[in-house]
Formats: C-alpha cells, structure tokens, sequence
C-alpha cells in the first residue's frame, strides 16, 4: 500500500515544524514518518508507508481510503493495539507529548476508552452477544469513571438516549446496522474519549 491510498484531511492546517524540539503545547496527537508491517507465511507485508500527522485540541481529522488501505491500522497502531503478527517497524507515535511506545501496559489500560477510543469498521463485531448492550456500556463507563451503581446506570440510561437506543437491555442480535454505530459511538460518548 501507499500513501496515496489514504486520504487524511485536517479542519486547519497543522502549524507545526521540523524545528519544534519537543511536541507542540497544544498537539494532542503527533504521528511521525510511521511505517507499520504485519508478518505473514509470505514474508513481511507494509499497511503503512511513512504516515505523518499532527492533531490538535479541538481539530477534527476525517481519513479515508479504499478497503486495505490502512485506517484501521493507523487507528490500532494509535491504540498500541496491532495484533500479534503486526509490528512498527519505523516512527513514532506521542499523545500529549509522550510516545505512547513509553506507556506502561496499566497507563495503556487507562487512555484506552478514557482518552484515546477507537470506533471499529463493523461495530456488531465489537459487541459481545452475550451480554446486553447495557452492560457493556455499564462496563466502560466502571473502568474509566468512579461511579457508584445507580449512578453508572443513570449513565448508561443518558449515553442510548443520546444515540435513540431506547432500552438498555437489548441485546446484540436486535439491534439493526444503523443501531451497532449509535452503541459503538455511545460506548465512546460515555466516557469522554479525547480522540
């Protein structure tokens, strides 16, 4: 793949230079000269070539691409989430100035769904059936706020009517592809994801 293949595109133009010794104030995210290989049985195969980013507080970033262009990898190479076969081979990632190569596996734990969330291709894939769409909300929002029961369901209750799911306790099978984005975005909304 080559870069040509994804598109990102930037709210404002990215103000920062070569000159810049550490990351800007106000970056939030920086991607620099990332290049991401997963192994397979035929040898090393690169999903991304090179990818520079710089994304600031309040900037909005759209990336796009033809299927196999790599924006799901660029998104789990964020989380410090490839699968075992995939590997940054060059690069760097920071969030808030630190390369996020320096996190602790807890400190990863921690932004994961509190500062840094990832919305997947195919949401249905990401919810588990057998437990309602609820109590996988009610999940993320205990690992990430310290709220008491009536309280994390008050959440849960605020998040799906916020995405016109309008019961709790419905479960994966029932809900339609239009439903898997709104539970997918929700499970973001309800803790407050930074990027």
């Amino acid at each position: 793949m080559s870069n040509s293949d994804t598109q990102t595109t930037y709210d404002h133009p990215s103000t920062a230079t070569d000159s810049d010794a550490e990351s800007a104030p106000d970056s939030v995210l920086e991607i620099d000269s990332l290049s991401v290989e997963y192994a397979t049985e035929n040898g090393a195969v690169r999903a991304l070539r090179d990818v520079s980013l710089d994304l600031t507080q309040g900037e909005t970033l759209g990336i796009a691409g033809e299927s196999g262009s790599g924006k799901s990898t660029l998104a789990l190479a964020v989380l410090q989430y490839l699968s075992e076969n995939g590997s940054i081979v060059e690069g760097e990632i920071r969030f808030k100035g630190r390369r996020l190569s320096e996190f602790s596996k807890k400190e990863l734990r921690a932004i994961r769904g509190s500062e840094i969330a990832h919305v997947p291709q195919d949401p249905g894939r990401s919810l588990n059936p057998s437990l309602t769409v609820g109590e996988q909300i009610a999940e993320t929002i205990r690992l990430h706020q310290d709220l008491d029961k009536k309280a994390v369901t008050e959440a849960v209750h605020r998040v799906l009517r916020d995405v016109d799911i309008s019961d709790p306790i419905v479960q994966r099978e029932t809900l339609s592809t239009p439903a898997f984005g709104r539970d997918a975005t929700a499970r973001v909304d309800c803790d407050g994801a930074l990027l």
